[in-house]
Protein backbone atom coordinates (compact mmCIF):
# COMPACT_ATOMS: atom_id res chain seq x y z
CA UNK A 1 0.00 0.00 0.00
CA UNK A 2 3.18 2.31 0.77
CA UNK A 3 4.51 1.71 -2.86
CA UNK A 4 0.88 2.66 -4.40
CA UNK A 5 0.61 5.56 -2.32
CA UNK A 6 4.29 7.10 -3.20
CA UNK A 7 3.25 5.96 -6.94
CA UNK A 8 0.25 7.99 -7.20
CA UNK A 9 1.38 11.11 -5.30
CA UNK A 10 4.20 11.41 -6.88
CA UNK A 11 4.03 13.50 -9.84
CA UNK A 12 5.78 11.22 -12.23
CA UNK A 13 5.81 12.14 -15.57
CA UNK A 14 4.15 10.00 -18.12
CA UNK A 15 4.47 8.72 -21.76
CA UNK A 16 1.09 7.61 -21.92
CA UNK A 17 -2.08 7.27 -24.04
CA UNK A 18 -5.12 9.53 -22.49
CA UNK A 19 -7.38 6.76 -22.47
CA UNK A 20 -4.39 5.05 -19.94
CA UNK A 21 -3.98 8.43 -17.99
CA UNK A 22 -7.92 8.42 -17.34
CA UNK A 23 -8.18 5.14 -16.50
CA UNK A 24 -5.14 4.84 -14.19
CA UNK A 25 -6.77 7.74 -12.36
CA UNK A 26 -10.30 6.65 -11.99
CA UNK A 27 -8.93 3.77 -10.04
CA UNK A 28 -6.32 5.76 -8.13
CA UNK A 29 -9.68 7.63 -7.08
CA UNK A 30 -11.88 5.23 -5.79
CA UNK A 31 -9.09 4.14 -3.60
CA UNK A 32 -8.62 7.42 -2.21
CA UNK A 33 -12.32 7.65 -1.68
CA UNK A 34 -12.10 4.19 -0.21
CA UNK A 35 -14.76 2.83 -2.81
CA UNK A 36 -12.52 -0.30 -3.22
CA UNK A 37 -10.52 -2.12 -0.82
CA UNK A 38 -6.57 -2.11 -2.39
CA UNK A 39 -6.75 -5.69 -3.19
CA UNK A 40 -3.78 -6.86 -6.00
CA UNK A 41 -5.68 -8.56 -7.54
CA UNK A 42 -7.82 -5.68 -8.28
CA UNK A 43 -4.32 -4.09 -9.77
CA UNK A 44 -3.09 -7.19 -12.00
CA UNK A 45 -0.30 -7.57 -8.96
CA UNK A 46 1.45 -11.09 -9.45
CA UNK A 47 4.53 -12.28 -7.39
CA UNK A 48 7.56 -11.88 -9.64
CA UNK A 49 8.08 -15.79 -9.24
CA UNK A 50 4.59 -15.93 -11.02
CA UNK A 51 5.54 -13.51 -13.76
CA UNK A 52 7.02 -14.88 -17.56
CA UNK A 53 10.65 -14.80 -17.77
CA UNK A 54 12.02 -14.60 -21.30
CA UNK A 55 11.21 -16.99 -23.58
CA UNK A 56 13.67 -18.55 -26.35
CA UNK A 57 12.09 -20.31 -29.39
CA UNK A 58 13.01 -22.31 -31.86
CA UNK A 59 12.08 -21.99 -35.49
CA UNK A 60 12.22 -22.84 -38.66
CA UNK A 61 12.08 -20.68 -41.83
CA UNK A 62 11.00 -22.39 -45.50
CA UNK A 63 13.23 -19.85 -47.98
CA UNK A 64 11.03 -19.01 -50.74
CA UNK A 65 13.50 -19.99 -54.21
CA UNK A 66 12.30 -18.91 -57.88
CA UNK A 67 10.17 -21.63 -58.52
CA UNK A 68 7.90 -20.64 -55.68
CA UNK A 69 7.84 -17.39 -56.66
CA UNK A 70 6.81 -18.16 -60.14
CA UNK A 71 4.22 -20.90 -59.00
CA UNK A 72 6.49 -23.82 -58.86
CA UNK A 73 6.30 -26.61 -55.53
CA UNK A 74 8.48 -25.01 -52.97
CA UNK A 75 12.44 -26.42 -51.93
CA UNK A 76 12.94 -27.70 -48.65
CA UNK A 77 15.82 -24.83 -47.95
CA UNK A 78 15.09 -24.07 -44.19
CA UNK A 79 16.66 -21.34 -41.92
CA UNK A 80 16.77 -22.13 -38.36
CA UNK A 81 17.41 -20.01 -35.24
CA UNK A 82 16.77 -19.01 -31.74
CA UNK A 83 14.94 -16.48 -31.12
CA UNK A 84 14.20 -14.45 -27.89
CA UNK A 85 10.56 -13.41 -26.71
CA UNK A 86 10.33 -10.76 -24.45
CA UNK A 87 7.12 -9.03 -23.12
CA UNK A 88 6.53 -4.93 -23.03
CA UNK A 89 3.15 -4.83 -21.52
CA UNK A 90 0.86 -3.27 -19.50
CA UNK A 91 2.47 0.57 -17.99
CA UNK A 92 5.66 1.09 -18.23
CA UNK A 93 7.85 1.72 -15.33
CA UNK A 94 10.98 2.15 -14.77
CA UNK A 95 11.54 -0.78 -11.36
CA UNK A 96 9.87 -3.89 -11.02
CA UNK A 97 6.68 -2.25 -9.12
CA UNK A 98 2.81 -2.39 -9.69
CA UNK A 99 1.87 -4.88 -12.47
CA UNK A 100 5.29 -5.78 -14.42
CA UNK A 101 8.94 -6.04 -14.60
CA UNK A 102 9.81 -2.13 -14.82
CA UNK A 103 12.15 -0.83 -18.16
CA UNK A 104 15.78 -1.47 -16.16
CA UNK A 105 15.23 -5.27 -15.88
CA UNK A 106 13.81 -5.38 -19.22
CA UNK A 107 16.71 -4.00 -21.24
CA UNK A 108 19.05 -6.62 -18.74
CA UNK A 109 16.85 -9.04 -21.02
CA UNK A 110 17.73 -7.22 -24.07
CA UNK A 111 21.46 -7.55 -23.25
CA UNK A 112 21.25 -10.82 -22.48
CA UNK A 113 19.71 -11.74 -25.60
CA UNK A 114 21.85 -9.79 -27.46
CA UNK A 115 25.04 -11.36 -25.65
CA UNK A 116 23.86 -14.96 -25.65
CA UNK A 117 25.43 -17.05 -28.64
CA UNK A 118 22.44 -19.49 -28.72
CA UNK A 119 20.23 -16.26 -29.65
CA UNK A 120 19.49 -15.00 -33.51
CA UNK A 121 17.42 -12.48 -33.22
CA UNK A 122 14.83 -10.90 -30.73
CA UNK A 123 11.50 -10.29 -30.70
CA UNK A 124 9.89 -7.51 -28.51
CA UNK A 125 6.18 -8.70 -28.04
CA UNK A 126 4.44 -5.53 -26.78
CA UNK A 127 1.20 -4.21 -25.74
CA UNK A 128 1.18 -1.21 -23.73
CA UNK A 129 -0.27 2.59 -23.58
CA UNK A 130 3.16 3.88 -22.45
CA UNK A 131 4.07 5.01 -19.36
CA UNK A 132 6.86 6.99 -17.49
CA UNK A 133 9.52 9.18 -18.99
CA UNK A 134 12.20 7.45 -16.08
CA UNK A 135 14.14 4.79 -17.62
CA UNK A 136 12.28 5.11 -21.28
CA UNK A 137 15.38 6.97 -22.75
CA UNK A 138 17.93 4.20 -21.08
CA UNK A 139 15.30 1.22 -22.32
CA UNK A 140 15.57 2.98 -25.82
CA UNK A 141 19.16 3.33 -25.85
CA UNK A 142 19.93 -0.33 -25.11
CA UNK A 143 17.77 -1.63 -28.24
CA UNK A 144 19.10 0.81 -30.63
CA UNK A 145 22.66 -0.07 -29.40
CA UNK A 146 21.53 -4.11 -29.88
CA UNK A 147 23.98 -5.61 -32.48
CA UNK A 148 21.50 -8.26 -33.02
CA UNK A 149 17.75 -7.88 -34.91
CA UNK A 150 15.63 -6.63 -33.38
CA UNK A 151 11.62 -6.73 -34.22
CA UNK A 152 8.73 -4.82 -32.41
CA UNK A 153 5.37 -7.14 -32.87
CA UNK A 154 2.56 -4.94 -31.47
CA UNK A 155 -0.43 -6.93 -30.06
CA UNK A 156 -3.05 -4.29 -29.59
CA UNK A 157 -1.22 -0.69 -28.90
CA UNK A 158 2.11 0.58 -28.78
CA UNK A 159 1.38 4.01 -27.11
CA UNK A 160 3.78 6.67 -26.42
CA UNK A 161 6.83 5.51 -24.68
CA UNK A 162 5.99 1.91 -26.50
CA UNK A 163 6.49 4.02 -29.14
CA UNK A 164 9.70 5.60 -27.77
CA UNK A 165 11.20 1.85 -27.45
CA UNK A 166 9.35 0.05 -30.36
CA UNK A 167 11.20 3.25 -33.08
CA UNK A 168 14.82 1.89 -32.18
CA UNK A 169 13.67 -1.45 -33.02
CA UNK A 170 14.83 -2.81 -36.99
CA UNK A 171 10.86 -3.29 -37.76
CA UNK A 172 7.71 -2.93 -36.72
CA UNK A 173 4.84 -5.54 -37.57
CA UNK A 174 1.15 -4.98 -36.03
CA UNK A 175 -0.78 -8.20 -35.27
CA UNK A 176 -4.41 -6.20 -37.37
CA UNK A 177 -5.54 -3.67 -38.79
CA UNK A 178 -7.19 -2.87 -35.66
CA UNK A 179 -3.90 -2.47 -33.63
CA UNK A 180 -3.28 1.34 -32.91
CA UNK A 181 -0.06 2.74 -32.45
CA UNK A 182 1.28 6.98 -31.33
CA UNK A 183 0.14 8.91 -28.77
CA UNK A 184 4.03 10.79 -29.15
CA UNK A 185 3.67 13.10 -26.65
CA UNK A 186 4.25 13.95 -22.56
CA UNK A 187 1.71 15.16 -19.94
CA UNK A 188 1.74 15.43 -16.37
CA UNK A 189 -1.35 15.30 -13.88
CA UNK A 190 -1.69 16.55 -10.08
CA UNK A 191 -3.99 16.60 -7.75
CA UNK A 192 -5.37 19.76 -6.60
CA UNK A 193 -6.02 19.19 -2.71
CA UNK A 194 -6.25 22.74 -1.57
CA UNK A 195 -9.71 23.61 -1.72
CA UNK A 196 -10.50 20.05 0.03
CA UNK A 197 -7.86 20.65 2.55
CA UNK A 198 -8.88 24.05 2.53
CA UNK A 199 -12.46 23.46 4.10
CA UNK A 200 -10.61 20.95 6.63
CA UNK A 201 -8.49 23.36 8.19
CA UNK A 202 -5.44 23.07 6.40
CA UNK A 203 -3.61 25.18 4.43
CA UNK A 204 -0.33 23.99 3.07
CA UNK A 205 3.12 26.57 2.88
CA UNK A 206 6.33 26.23 1.48
CA UNK A 207 9.38 27.99 2.69
CA UNK A 208 12.59 27.87 0.19
CA UNK A 209 15.95 28.92 1.70
CA UNK A 210 17.15 32.14 0.74
CA UNK A 211 20.33 30.27 -1.40
CA UNK A 212 17.88 28.20 -3.16
CA UNK A 213 15.04 30.36 -4.62
CA UNK A 214 14.69 27.40 -7.77
CA UNK A 215 14.31 24.87 -5.09
CA UNK A 216 10.69 22.85 -6.14
CA UNK A 217 10.06 25.79 -8.96
CA UNK A 218 6.62 24.38 -9.94
CA UNK A 219 4.33 24.52 -7.58
CA UNK A 220 1.67 21.44 -8.09
CA UNK A 221 -0.17 21.89 -4.69
CA UNK A 222 -1.67 25.24 -5.88
CA UNK A 223 -0.50 25.86 -9.18
CA UNK A 224 -1.27 29.69 -10.70
CA UNK A 225 -1.43 29.49 -14.28
CA UNK A 226 2.41 31.55 -14.77
CA UNK A 227 3.26 27.48 -12.83
CA UNK A 228 2.11 26.12 -15.14
CA UNK A 229 3.02 27.64 -18.14
CA UNK A 230 6.53 27.00 -16.48
CA UNK A 231 5.61 23.62 -16.10
CA UNK A 232 4.88 23.25 -19.58
CA UNK A 233 7.76 25.31 -21.57
CA UNK A 234 10.78 24.19 -19.38
CA UNK A 235 9.38 20.67 -18.19
CA UNK A 236 7.20 19.05 -20.32
CA UNK A 237 8.57 20.58 -23.95
CA UNK A 238 11.89 19.23 -23.76
CA UNK A 239 11.16 16.00 -22.88
CA UNK A 240 8.52 16.19 -25.60
CA UNK A 241 11.16 17.21 -28.46
CA UNK A 242 13.90 14.85 -26.81
CA UNK A 243 10.74 12.01 -27.48
CA UNK A 244 10.07 13.39 -31.07
CA UNK A 245 14.23 13.48 -32.06
CA UNK A 246 14.80 10.15 -31.09
CA UNK A 247 11.61 8.74 -32.85
CA UNK A 248 12.66 10.15 -36.13
CA UNK A 249 16.75 8.22 -35.49
CA UNK A 250 14.96 5.36 -35.54
CA UNK A 251 11.96 5.88 -37.83
CA UNK A 252 13.82 8.12 -40.80
CA UNK A 253 10.57 8.26 -42.61
CA UNK A 254 8.18 9.21 -40.15
CA UNK A 255 5.79 12.14 -41.01
CA UNK A 256 5.65 15.21 -38.81
CA UNK A 257 1.95 14.65 -38.58
CA UNK A 258 2.67 11.78 -36.42
CA UNK A 259 4.53 13.27 -33.83
CA UNK A 260 1.21 15.35 -32.36
CA UNK A 261 -0.05 13.15 -30.02
CA UNK A 262 -2.79 10.99 -32.11
CA UNK A 263 -3.28 7.36 -32.20
CA UNK A 264 -3.03 5.37 -35.68
CA UNK A 265 -4.75 2.19 -36.84
CA UNK A 266 -2.63 -0.13 -38.56
CA UNK A 267 -3.14 0.90 -41.81
CA UNK A 268 -2.68 4.80 -41.43
CA UNK A 269 0.27 4.03 -38.66
CA UNK A 270 2.16 2.41 -41.82
CA UNK A 271 1.55 5.35 -43.84
CA UNK A 272 2.70 7.79 -41.97
CA UNK A 273 6.06 5.54 -40.43
CA UNK A 274 5.05 4.74 -37.62
CA UNK A 275 4.68 0.77 -38.34
CA UNK A 276 6.48 -1.41 -41.56
CA UNK A 277 4.29 -4.16 -42.07
CA UNK A 278 1.03 -6.66 -40.42
CA UNK A 279 1.26 -10.05 -39.40
CA UNK A 280 1.27 -12.61 -36.57
CA UNK A 281 3.89 -13.64 -34.16
CA UNK A 282 5.13 -16.04 -36.15
CA UNK A 283 5.62 -13.87 -39.35
CA UNK A 284 7.28 -11.42 -36.47
CA UNK A 285 9.70 -14.65 -35.69
CA UNK A 286 10.23 -15.06 -38.98
CA UNK A 287 11.57 -11.80 -40.01
CA UNK A 288 13.73 -11.70 -37.31
CA UNK A 289 15.31 -14.70 -38.40
CA UNK A 290 15.38 -13.88 -42.11
CA UNK A 291 17.44 -10.73 -40.97
CA UNK A 292 19.80 -12.35 -38.49
CA UNK A 293 20.20 -14.62 -41.19
CA UNK A 294 20.38 -12.12 -44.49
CA UNK A 295 22.96 -9.88 -42.23
CA UNK A 296 25.43 -12.32 -40.27
CA UNK A 297 27.41 -9.28 -39.00
CA UNK A 298 24.76 -7.35 -38.76
CA UNK A 299 27.57 -4.10 -37.71
CA UNK A 300 24.87 -1.57 -38.15
CA UNK A 301 21.07 -2.02 -37.34
CA UNK A 302 19.97 0.80 -39.08
CA UNK A 303 21.87 -0.11 -42.49
CA UNK A 304 20.11 -3.59 -41.76
CA UNK A 305 16.92 -1.96 -41.13
CA UNK A 306 17.04 0.19 -44.40
CA UNK A 307 18.33 -2.99 -46.37
CA UNK A 308 15.55 -5.16 -45.34
CA UNK A 309 13.10 -3.09 -46.27
CA UNK A 310 14.44 -2.43 -49.51
CA UNK A 311 12.04 -1.78 -52.22
CA UNK A 312 12.13 -4.67 -55.31
CA UNK A 313 10.39 -2.70 -59.09
CA UNK A 314 9.56 -4.06 -62.37
CA UNK A 315 10.87 -3.64 -65.23
CA UNK A 316 8.29 -0.90 -66.36
CA UNK A 317 8.85 1.18 -63.23
CA UNK A 318 12.53 0.56 -63.03
CA UNK A 319 12.16 1.68 -67.18
CA UNK A 320 9.92 5.18 -65.63
CA UNK A 321 12.47 5.63 -63.39
CA UNK A 322 15.72 5.62 -65.73
CA UNK A 323 13.82 8.04 -67.88
CA UNK A 324 12.79 10.50 -64.87
CA UNK A 325 16.39 10.32 -64.10
CA UNK A 326 17.79 11.04 -67.62
CA UNK A 327 15.11 14.12 -68.01
CA UNK A 328 16.86 14.97 -64.30
CA UNK A 329 19.80 15.21 -65.95
CA UNK A 330 18.87 16.89 -69.24
CA UNK A 331 17.84 19.41 -67.10
CA UNK A 332 21.18 19.48 -65.28
CA UNK A 333 22.98 19.93 -68.17
CA UNK A 334 20.85 22.79 -69.18
CA UNK A 335 21.21 24.37 -66.07
CA UNK A 336 25.05 24.05 -65.97
CA UNK A 337 24.70 25.64 -69.98
CA UNK A 338 23.30 28.44 -68.67
CA UNK A 339 25.49 29.04 -65.81
CA UNK A 340 28.43 29.03 -67.95
CA UNK A 341 26.72 31.47 -70.61
CA UNK A 342 26.30 33.67 -67.27
CA UNK A 343 30.41 33.09 -66.47
CA UNK A 344 31.37 33.95 -69.96
CA UNK A 345 29.02 36.89 -70.50
CA UNK A 346 30.73 38.20 -66.50
CA UNK A 347 34.55 37.24 -67.73
CA UNK A 348 34.04 39.74 -70.92
CA UNK A 349 32.27 42.43 -68.69
CA UNK A 350 35.32 41.94 -66.40
CA UNK A 351 37.77 42.04 -69.34
CA UNK A 352 36.10 44.92 -70.39
CA UNK A 353 36.55 46.93 -67.41
CA UNK A 354 40.04 46.27 -66.58
CA UNK A 355 40.68 47.94 -70.05
CA UNK A 356 38.92 51.22 -69.46
CA UNK A 357 40.63 50.83 -66.12
CA UNK A 358 44.41 50.99 -67.95
CA UNK A 359 42.70 53.86 -70.21
CA UNK A 360 41.70 55.54 -66.88
CA UNK A 361 44.63 55.15 -65.36
CA UNK A 362 46.71 56.51 -68.99
CA UNK A 363 44.72 59.89 -68.84
CA UNK A 364 45.63 59.83 -65.25
CA UNK A 365 49.31 59.72 -66.08
CA UNK A 366 48.87 62.21 -68.99
CA UNK A 367 46.86 64.78 -66.41
CA UNK A 368 49.39 64.48 -64.23
CA UNK A 369 52.64 65.87 -67.23
CA UNK A 370 50.07 68.19 -68.30
CA UNK A 371 50.06 69.74 -64.55
CA UNK A 372 53.40 69.75 -64.44
CA UNK A 373 53.76 71.41 -67.63
CA UNK A 374 51.56 74.62 -66.22
CA UNK A 375 53.49 74.75 -63.02
CA UNK A 376 56.25 75.19 -65.60
CA UNK A 377 55.05 77.56 -67.41
CA UNK A 378 53.86 79.47 -64.50
CA UNK A 379 57.26 79.94 -62.68
CA UNK A 380 58.72 81.14 -66.18
CA UNK A 381 55.94 83.83 -66.28
CA UNK A 382 56.22 85.15 -62.88
CA UNK A 383 60.14 85.22 -62.96
CA UNK A 384 59.06 87.67 -66.41
CA UNK A 385 57.40 89.95 -64.26
CA UNK A 386 60.29 90.25 -61.76
CA UNK A 387 63.24 89.72 -63.79
CA UNK A 388 64.94 90.33 -60.27
CA UNK A 389 63.47 87.77 -58.64
CA UNK A 390 66.37 85.61 -57.20
CA UNK A 391 68.72 88.07 -57.38
CA UNK A 392 70.12 89.82 -53.78
CA UNK A 393 67.93 92.45 -53.10
CA UNK A 394 70.89 94.59 -52.07
CA UNK A 395 72.18 95.22 -55.35
CA UNK A 396 69.06 96.07 -56.99
CA UNK A 397 68.64 99.38 -57.15
CA UNK A 398 65.83 102.02 -57.45
CA UNK A 399 67.02 103.11 -60.65
CA UNK A 400 67.22 99.83 -61.66
CA UNK A 401 63.52 98.72 -61.19
CA UNK A 402 62.45 102.77 -62.89
CA UNK A 403 64.21 101.59 -65.80
CA UNK A 404 62.39 98.11 -65.94
CA UNK A 405 59.34 99.43 -65.50
CA UNK A 406 59.72 102.30 -68.44
CA UNK A 407 60.75 98.97 -70.49
CA UNK A 408 57.80 97.46 -69.71
CA UNK A 409 55.55 99.64 -70.31
CA UNK A 410 57.21 101.05 -73.99
CA UNK A 411 55.62 97.09 -74.68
Amino acid sequence: MRQFYQFIASNERWALTPAAALSLWDTVQMVLDRDVPFDPKLFGIIPKEEYPQPQKITATIIVADAATKSGGRPTSNKKTGVVALIPIKGLLMKDDGLCSYGMATLGKWVMAADEDPEVDAVVLVTDTPGGTVAGTENFARIIANANKPIVSFVEDQSGSAGVWLNSQSDHIMLSGQTTQVGSIGVMISYLDMSRALKEKGYERRLLRSSLSPDKNKYNLDQPTEDDLALIQTEMLDPIAKHFQETVKAGRHDVSEDALTGNMYFAQEAIALGLADSVGSLEDAVSYALDLAHGQENHASKKATQENSTMKTYSEDEFAAIQASHATALEDKDLVIAGLKAQLATKAKLIESQATRIGELEKENEELGDQTASAATEVDMADKVKDPFSGIDQKHVTHWDRKLMEIRQGRK
